[in-house]
């Protein structure tokens, strides 16, 4: 099988386009440290000093000429150095996964067709707000069009609900019980966006975070939960 790895396209961008790939990169390790990326070649602060240390030396070339030329270029090349690190570190998390590849800001050499259904999503990443308040954020499936998100309160969703092969949501009323007394009380969100955004949950309270994607060519699998208590 041909593997499948971080590309280095990057040496060669326009300053525009570096300078998008890197805050890229910086976004996408970063915010996914330590769920995906547990041990990056460097911290967010080295990286940072990186790129502080390449933006001012850009800004003084461009502004002062031929002067600041060396010290541009040092910067550059230990920027470029360490996004090489990094790739090289995302590679071997990756697997092959090509999706893990674009979730840390880099870009694969090979993605899903769009011929195929996306990929199951991993369970989504839960941050609290105020109070009753939670942000969703689903990974990135590289063929995915569509990111959907279906929240239940207090219990997961039941044995017989589920998503099956021809796409289509299940609810199976001889095999979707709840312990007796509970209400079925869910939400489903059906905006494309990957970051969903849930306000007047209930305050101490488990919630359960399912995410499917989809495009033209079929409905992933639902994701396993990922579990919050809200504030």
């Amino acid at each position: 099988m041909r593997k499948t790895y971080a590309t280095v396209g990057y040496h060669s961008y326009t300053i525009e386009n570096f300078s998008t790939f890197y805050k890229a990169v910086r976004k996408g390790i970063y915010i996914n440290f330590p769920t995906v990326f547990v041990t990056p070649t460097l911290t967010q602060v080295q990286f940072d000093l990186l790129v502080t240390n390449y933006e001012a030396a850009r800004t003084a070339y461009s502004g002062g000429g031929i002067a600041f030329k060396g010290a541009y270029l040092a910067a550059l090349s230990a920027l470029m150095t360490g996004l090489d690190t990094l790739g090289v570190y995302v590679t071997g998390i990756a697997a092959n996964d090509p999706n893990i590849i674009l979730d840390s800001g880099f870009v694969p050499n090979k993605v899903p067709s769009k011929g195929s259904a996306p990929e199951v999503s991993n369970p989504p990443v839960l941050t609290r707000g105020v109070s009753g308040e939670i942000f969703a954020e689903g990974n990135t499936i590289a063929n995915a069009d569509t990111y959907n998100c279906i929240v239940t309160k207090g219990y997961p969703l039941p044995e017989g609900v589920g998503i099956n092969s021809a796409g289509q949501f299940v609810i199976n009323g001889d095999d979707a019980q709840l312990p007796p007394g509970q209400p079925h009380q869910a939400i489903f969100d059906f905006s494309k966006s990957r970051k969903k955004h849930f306000l007047g949950l209930t305050s101490l309270t488990r919630y359960y975070f399912y995410f499917f994607t989809s495009n033209a060519y079929g409905v992933s699998q639902l994701s396993n939960p990922g579990v919050i208590d809200v504030v």
